[in-house]
């Protein structure tokens, strides 16, 4: 074509590569400095004022659309930064200051950018920028600002245009240095390596409407450091990675300390983690809205360790139950949910200090899963209730120091998706040995317990354990108490403080199988020892709280085998083959029970030993023998009671050892018995020799009863007596009727006793006599009744013994009868009372005097006896 024939066309291009070539120019000598004004106007404009930007090297490729910019370096002015903390003194505004090295920009729409404010961009990397972050505040507690620096920077990053369009943006090995100064305190973090990838970016900076979002973000940095000026904590993360993308959030190596090393009264934790990983995490929710979501947080071998000052608290309307948090945490998180928590192979340990006491514990191979925790984060945590939670843990151990508690688990398993728990070989010890009051030592462990129905929602909300349901299997239980007789003092010991987090317990039921116990008790130098080679329990409604730690029972049953009680000093043994309770019957049932005495030097000889094959105890108050030490009984029936009382040779009707009065005896019971009425049911008593075992004389067929067996002085009187009546077989052939009363609480022996013998062989009693060398060769005796009072150990009264025929014979050591003496014994007595049958029966007055060695039986026979003695003897004779 030739442009001479159109020179209308050949002028037209010519404009048009003039224009060209002038917007060239234009474009290569005007744009770097038009970008570089526009942004530096757009970053004061948005920050009013506070912030400025100064890019020491700007190049743009207008063809290309590309910026590149060196030495970066973005801050604050002093000046702005000091009106706005005058002007608002309590904010939280920190000082910035941001170098980029370098810094490009590709794909670049000029005309969008030239003509409108929407500017597209397809990629920015930033290389090794370094960010510095100082903030200080005057309190613990501040309010926002909205200048703070994370919301100016969706405009700062906007400083081309009013919204901005990003395909993508990279960071690359950027360093972060975060400093904040409180009062006492200085906090600083540090990171490196940072790499931030963002596809997808929308930033808006309309009024009221900035805006930073991107579908598709992932972050990394590597040794992530956190300390404060003080030591009292610290935070350190090998690497750190997430992903907007695959919602994925991840620690590697992550350890934290925190301790309060000023005054000792702070919770002090150390924790250490291999891996923290969070999924499903909504970074948006977090970043706009302060709210942390995820749906899955795992941590893998967690190590935690805490130290708590624990302070008795002072005025207790505050409160106590709260965690503080910081306001540093609380001004980034505001509430956090998390749909399940899973913990595997970790460890925990724990110690708590009060002012008299403290406690440790720890834990190994603790597995946890929880699904669902939720709360808020403001000036404390504050936990919503989780769904479910699922625990396992081996080997834990609690200790307690003053007293020394010690608590062991083997293996342990809970559950509140079926509200189960469940512990294998636990055992508890308990030891008290400061106590001026007394000292206790208790152990008991089981080879299994369980538990279900466990209310998760009332141990949250209100603090309280709610159980449906305890089963221990095997348990073995070792108990002691010294107790002595002044007051003691009271003491709060550490176990006391669980009430911060655990204010009562409510369980229905508790069940334990095939237990095994031993308990000695220690009073003023004597001792009670009492065990059982096999129980079971089965416990309803039972409520307390920790600060009472002494539970309320509203049902107990149970049945202890082989069951053997010991009063050392006493030298008496119970033993019981079978001991069954009911509180609902309000009943306990004794098998084959068995009571003896024994000398003090040797446990293989008897001074009594009694056998009853039944024993039914009814009306018993089974809850004031738990709570009070108290022994309260409405009936008690003895079937087929054998007693036998044993004698040592040459001492006549005096036992060995047993020398308490039953005054003595119930004023020496160390707690509050009253049991009003005792019967026996076809007894038998057999007086014994102890050497040849030669039966002295028997008590058969004993129909008796107790009324008013108690140690309550409001109810035991002089007037109001125990009293014993009853009626029995003497010998197997006189019928003796006997009433017998003793007040029990009378600092004296006081006893009054009378009764009545029906006919019966005078050789009967040759045994008893055997001690004198005499034996009755024939006589029988018609009657006898005696009526007896015993003031502070002196007997008065009188008997009336009516028999005739009676003659004896005096043997010698061998047993042979010798003639001469049996004349003269026979001349002295006389061979009936009365004499003949116009005289009536001669009534002797007796009257003894309790010695040292008295018992019971003897104190009470010593005057039959010298009544007896009076009545065979001829007035003409010296009656010995």
């Amino acid at each position: 074509m030739n442009f001479k024939s159109y020179p209308f066309l050949s002028a037209f291009i010519g404009i048009i590569a003039m224009f060209l070539i002038t917007a060239f120019i234009l474009v290569n000598f005007f744009l770097d400095s038009f970008v570089k004004s526009r942004i530096a106007h757009e970053v004061n404009r948005s920050s009013r004022g506070l912030y400025s930007i100064e890019i020491n090297d700007l190049k743009t490729r207008f063809w290309t659309g590309t910026v590149n910019m060196k030495k970066v370096l973005l801050y604050q002015h002093s000046a702005r930064l000091k009106t706005l903390k005058n002007e608002q003194p309590d904010t939280n505004i920190s000082t910035v200051k941001l170098y980029i090295p370098v810094l490009r920009i590709h794909r670049i729409r000029w005309i969008n950018y030239l003509i409108s404010n929407d500017l597209k961009v397809g990629t920015i990397t930033i290389k090794s920028p370094e960010i510095q972050v100082k903030g200080s505040t005057v309190s613990e507690q501040f309010r926002e600002t909205n200048k703070t620096f994370i919301e100016i920077l969706p405009a700062i990053i906007a400083g081309f245009a009013g919204s901005l369009r990003i395909e993508e943006m990279d960071i690359e090995s950027g360093k972060l240095r975060y400093a904040l100064e409180t009062e006492k305190n200085k906090i600083i973090q540090t990171a490196e390596n940072i790499f931030i990838e963002l596809n997808d970016i929308i930033i808006d900076t309309i009024p009221r409407k900035k805006i930073l979002y991107s579908e598709d973000i992932h972050i990394s940095m590597s040794n992530y450091r956190l300390s404060s000026s003080d030591d009292s904590y610290t935070m350190s993360i090998d690497k750190i990675e997430g992903q907007l993308s695959d919602s994925m959030l991840q620690f590697k190596k992550f350890y934290y300390s925190k301790s309060d090393i000023t005054n000792k009264k702070a919770k002090e934790t150390e924790a250490h983690f291999d891996e923290i990983k969070g999924e499903q995490v909504n970074f948006r929710d977090f970043f706009y809205n302060k709210k942390i979501f995820i749906g899955k947080l795992s941590l893998e071998s967690p190590q935690i360790s805490t130290i708590f000052h624990q302070e008795e608290e002072k005025d207790k309307s505050k409160g106590g139950n709260k965690l503080f948090v910081s306001s540093f945490a609380s001004d980034v998180i505001r509430s956090f949910t998390i749909n399940e928590v899973e913990a595997r192979n970790g460890s925990i340990k724990n110690l708590i200090y009060t002012s008299q006491d403290s406690i440790f514990q720890k834990a190994n191979n603790v597995n946890l899963r929880i699904v669902k925790v939720a709360g808020e984060l403001i000036d404390s945590i504050r936990f919503k209730n989780p769904d479910n939670i699922y625990l396992s843990f081996n080997n834990y151990d609690l200790t307690g120091f003053n007293p020394e508690v010690k608590l062991t688990v083997e293996k342990t398993n809970a559950s509140s998706f079926d509200s189960t728990i469940t512990m294998s070989y636990s055992s508890i010890s308990y030891k008290d040995k400061k106590n001026k009051s007394g000292k206790i030592y208790f152990n008991n462990s089981a080879n299994h317990i369980s538990a279900k129905g466990f209310n998760l929602r009332a141990f949250f909300d209100e603090g309280i354990v709610k159980l449906k349901e305890i089963v221990i299997k095997a348990p073995t239980t070792e108990f002691q108490t010294v107790i002595k007789k002044e007051a003691p003092k009271k003491k709060r010991p550490a176990v006391a403080n669980l009430n911060k987090l655990i204010k009562a317990l409510d369980i229905d039921r508790i069940t334990i199988e095939n237990g095994t116990f031993s308990h000695t008790a220690i009073v003023d130098g004597d001792s009670v020892v009492h065990r059982s080679k096999s129980y079971a329990l089965n416990i309803r409604g039972v409520s307390t709280t920790i600060a009472n730690l002494l539970p309320d029972v509203s049902q107990i049953s149970g049945e202890f085998r082989d069951y053997e009680l010991k009063l050392v000093k006493e030298k008496l043994i119970l033993v019981t083959e079978l001991c069954s309770i009911s509180s609902p019957t309000f009943s306990v049932k004794l098998e084959k029970f068995r009571v003896s005495q024994y000398q003090p030097h040797s446990l293989k000889e008897n001074v009594f030993n009694t056998f009853v094959k039944e024993i039914r105890i009814n009306q018993f108050d089974i809850k004031k023998a738990l709570y009070k030490s108290e022994i309260v009984v409405g009936k008690v029936l003895m079937n087929s009671m054998n007693m036998k009382v044993f004698f040592k040779g040459g001492k006549g009707l005096k036992p060995d050892y047993a020398k308490l009065m039953p005054n003595e005896m119930a004023r020496a019971i160390p707690f509050y018995f009253r049991i009003n009425k005792v019967v026996f049911d076809n007894g038998q008593i057999t007086f014994m020799e102890k050497k040849d075992a030669t039966v002295l004389f028997t008590l058969n067929s004993t129909m008796a009863s107790i009324f008013n067996l108690t140690n309550d002085r409001k109810i035991m009187t002089e007037k109001t007596p125990a009293r014993l009546i009853g009626t029995t077989i003497l010998q197997k052939q006189g019928k003796l009727q006997f009433n017998i009363s003793v007040p029990l609480m009378s600092s004296t022996f006081d006893c009054m006793y009378y009764g009545k013998i029906g006919p019966m062989s005078a050789d009967a009693f040759n045994n008893i006599f055997a001690y004198t060398n005499m034996q009755a060769e024939q006589g029988q005796l018609d009657s006898a009744s005696f009526n007896v009072g015993i003031i502070d150990g002196i007997a008065n009264g009188n008997l009336k013994l009516v028999y005739h025929d009676f003659r004896i014979k005096v043997l010698d050591e061998q047993g042979k009868a010798k003639r001469i003496k049996s004349l003269i014994s026979n001349f002295v007595i006389k061979n009936g009372n009365p004499n003949n049958e116009e005289e009536e029966p001669e009534i002797v007055e007796v009257q003894t005097t309790r010695e040292a060695e008295d018992s019971i039986f003897s104190l009470l026979w010593r005057p039959l006896k010298k009544g007896i003695i009076k009545t065979v003897t001829k007035d003409s004779f010296v009656r010995n």
